[in-house]
């Protein structure tokens, strides 16, 4: 009986610390700038809390962030943050390749799924 019960544990935990280990890979892989590949965009991750989105008004503007999983919510937090809530998106990496779901919308960013570039 407690074979099982220790093999199940062995198991749970082993995925636990897996899926933390792919946050902590993410949250590292995600720091520096991102250009979009179909659109005048540019993403500036500048800490694992902050990142920039150049604007229309040609000024950057901060957004805060958190990665969990393969999820990230983002908060506007610029000039203009007059209500805007957090939204939570689907996110991916691969390489120097960044794809971000905004489908649900967010404020400052395209009603898609974007695409993105490393650049530095």
């Amino acid at each position: 009986m407690t074979r099982p019960i220790l093999i199940v544990t062995i198991t749970l935990l082993a995925a636990f610390f897996s899926s933390c280990s792919k946050e902590a890979r993410l949250k590292e892989e995600i720091i520096g700038t991102w250009v979009s590949i179909d659109y005048i965009d540019t993403l500036d991750f500048i800490s694992d809390e902050i990142f920039e989105k150049n604007f229309y008004d040609g000024l950057m503007h901060p957004y805060t962030y958190e990665i969990k999983r393969d999820s990230i919510k983002i908060q506007y937090s610029g000039y203009y943050d007059i209500l805007t809530k957090a939204t939570t998106h689907h996110l991916e990496i691969l390489d120097d390749k960044l794809s971000i779901d905004f489908s649900i919308g967010t404020y400052g960013m395209r009603q898609q799924e974007v695409l993105y570039n490393r650049i530095d």
